[in-house]
């Protein structure tokens, strides 16, 4: 999928958000709160800002479009996630899945992000069709506008470190871009509490084994698990000194 160049998925764009308004708060909530529950009430808060920015139309974002087709074989359109998708969704998803009413959306902030119609994340019976989609993945919003709405600097720092880490191993055939790839998919994967490998011997490997699976579900050349660590570890360590506490 060839986004545009300045754009970042939407669990990054939270985390980008939860940045921002952390350095904000920082002066009077420091040393108030844990700082484990602190960035979690963040999070939440960013997610929600963010959400109604993409509502408001404030920000623009593309993503994949699956259109359902009478042979069972969905169809992909790459388009804007348009409004009547952001006014409808919901932030987090229901503790109970049973309670969803038939058509309701929410946000999965896993991987690259996706809106899913409700319930469950499998495919919803006919006729749970937005904007002639029964999912959209892959939500890139522009990082541009997002850095012009929010003072984002440090983190946007942080990411461009990243990118910077992989782009210095110029890999197979010299083409760096299969490393920084494998990075934006690890650092999604950080990202989301539920995804993320809890530290220790043996998370290195384990995250590497989670990006190789994603990369086999882009259709990418297969690695081997442990070249994708080779490619991971610089930035695992950069990543894990910046955020101790995850």
């Amino acid at each position: 999928m060839a986004y545009r160049s300045k754009a970042v998925s939407l669990s990054e764009a939270a985390e980008l958000v939860a940045e921002s308004l952390g350095q904000e708060s920082s002066r009077e909530a420091e040393g108030q709160v844990p700082s484990r529950l602190r960035y979690g009430r963040l999070r939440r808060e960013a997610r929600y800002e963010l959400i109604r920015a993409l509502r408001d139309g404030a920000i623009a974002a593309e993503g994949e479009h699956i259109i359902a087709s009478n042979d069972r074989f969905p169809s992909i359109e790459i388009r804007k996630v348009s409004r009547v998708w952001w006014a409808q969704a919901v932030v987090e998803p229901p503790r109970h899945i049973n309670l969803w009413k038939p058509g309701h959306i929410y946000v999965m902030w896993s991987g690259g992000g996706a809106l899913v119609i409700g319930p469950g994340c499998s495919p919803p019976p006919t006729g749970h069709v937005i904007d002639g989609a029964t999912v959209v993945r892959r939500i890139s919003p522009e990082l541009e506008t997002l850095v012009a709405i929010w003072p984002i600097a440090k983190l946007n720092r942080e990411r461009m470190n990243h990118s910077a880490v992989a782009a210095a191993d110029p890999g197979e055939a010299g083409k760096p871009g299969r490393q920084k790839e494998a990075w934006q998919i690890a650092f999604d994967i950080l990202s989301d509490d539920a995804l993320r490998p809890a530290r220790g011997h043996g998370r290195l490997m384990t995250l590497a084994r989670l990006v190789n699976a994603e990369r086999t579900r882009r259709g990418r050349q297969h690695r081997e698990d442990d070249t994708i660590r080779k490619w991971l570890e610089a930035g695992l360590r950069q990543w894990e000194a910046k955020h101790p506490d995850r």
